[in-house]
């Protein structure tokens, strides 16, 4: 470290330290818990570590002076030290030691080209990289789950009728991916009120031909392949989700605009992830594509790296084998290609305004920074922490 961060921690008591290391613990664990590990197990994880083996890992780096705090550019050190432990997080999550393959594909499988180039370059991001192996009630489940959409959508109308909140709940449950038709006007539950619609009120006509354009486009985009939009997100705790209503209407009011960029900022802990979330899953009627992308302090190289893989089963397999920037231009024509929202959570460096799309595509950011240069004041919104501890303290 440099001598005035070796001043700072000298100044630091035992008390303080345990303090410190408490917060670090409950804030790795919570990250932890949102990720995929192999171990299924959000403590105990793959490679021999542990959560409290990454909580130490972060503070005898920023010691050792492997990672450089900085007190000038960031006085809280336990904020640095909680990007330092979602950088380890990530990068143990994405790692060979999580989801690597135990065993190559067949030879004769349209997998193998993607695998075997990757081995040959010993190139973890480009490397054949999987989910853990589904578990028999994993899988039943996945069939139930199945054959339930699969009759979803045929008895969609039958059962629903001219039931709109009905209808609503249907929808949701399934999450389809439907074109909505203005006949007349009327009151729309709340799932259905889309910005995506066709107003057929002032003609039939005009609605043929529209409905006709919309069908051609959804065609164009490889939409009637399915019911369901290409939907990239984690999941979210949702019995704790609470008390966000406000900050839920007014991103649903402002991506109601058309393209735009949006910043959710706020302390770490204070639920701007979740919240993020929360709106995207819910946002999916409104979007031909939703991926949620984490960045923390990594490079531009490494978050394409990351959107790339993601989105391999649009790009196609070989999109693993291009150089960074390349991935990052091919995720970008795909997502600006059609209305799309890409979140990108846990902004820290303003590089990562080279990951925006662009064209139609809206961006939701969350940063613990205030601002972003590139996105005006009043499309930020801070997320209240006091709300987020309050909530914990109930639920307890």
């Amino acid at each position: 470290m440099n001598s005035e961060a070796n001043e700072v921690v000298a100044r630091i008591s035992d008390d303080e330290w345990r303090n410190i290391l408490h917060n670090l613990e409950r804030h790795a664990l919570s990250v932890s818990r949102r990720l995929r590990w192999r171990t299924r197990n959000p403590v105990q994880l793959p490679g021999g570590e542990t959560v409290d083996s990454i909580v130490s890992k972060a503070i005898e780096k920023v010691l050792s002076g492997d990672r450089e705090w900085n007190p000038q550019k960031e006085p809280d050190i336990t904020k640095y030290l909680c990007g330092v432990i979602d950088s380890l997080l990530n990068h143990l999550a994405e790692s060979q030691d999580n989801v690597l393959v135990a065993g190559p594909p067949k030879r004769e499988s349209p997998d193998y080209p993607a695998w075997e180039s990757g081995s040959r370059n010993h190139d973890p991001g480009a490397d054949w990289l999987a989910r853990h192996n589904p578990s028999p009630e994993d899988i039943l489940l996945q069939q139930e789950q199945k054959a339930l959409e699969d009759r979803a959508v045929e008895s969609l109308l039958d059962k629903c009728g001219d039931d709109p909140v009905l209808m609503a709940r249907e929808i949701e449950f399934r999450r389809l991916r439907l074109g909505v038709v203005m006949l007349h006007d009327c009151e729309l539950p709340e799932l259905l009120r889309t910005r995506q619609y066709i107003d057929a009120r002032q003609g039939s006509d005009k609605a043929i031909a529209a409905v006709l354009d919309w069908l051609n486009g959804r065609r164009d985009l490889g939409r009637l392949a399915g019911n369901y939009a290409p939907v990239i997100l984690e999941d979210y705790p949702k019995d704790d989700f609470v008390g966000r209503a406000n900050y839920l209407a007014q991103l649903r009011s402002v991506f109601s605009e058309g393209p735009v960029r949006f910043l959710l900022h706020g302390e770490p802990g204070a639920g701007k992830s979740t919240l993020a979330l929360r709106f995207a899953w819910e946002a999916q009627k409104d979007f031909d594509a939703v991926v949620f992308q984490r960045c923390g302090q990594r490079s531009v190289g490494e978050i394409a790296g990351e959107l790339a893989h993601k989105l391999r089963s649009q790009l196609g397999e070989q999109v693993l084998r291009l150089p960074p920037q390349e991935k990052l231009e091919a995720a970008a024509e795909w997502l600006c290609a059609r209305q799309s929202l890409l979140v990108l959570d846990d902004v820290w460096s303003v590089d990562v305004k080279q990951v925006e799309p662009g064209g139609a595509c809206s961006v939701l950011h969350t940063s613990c920074q205030q601002s972003l240069p590139w996105i005006s004041a009043g499309h930020t919104s801070e997320v209240d922490a006091k709300l987020t501890i309050l909530v914990g303290r109930i639920l307890r």
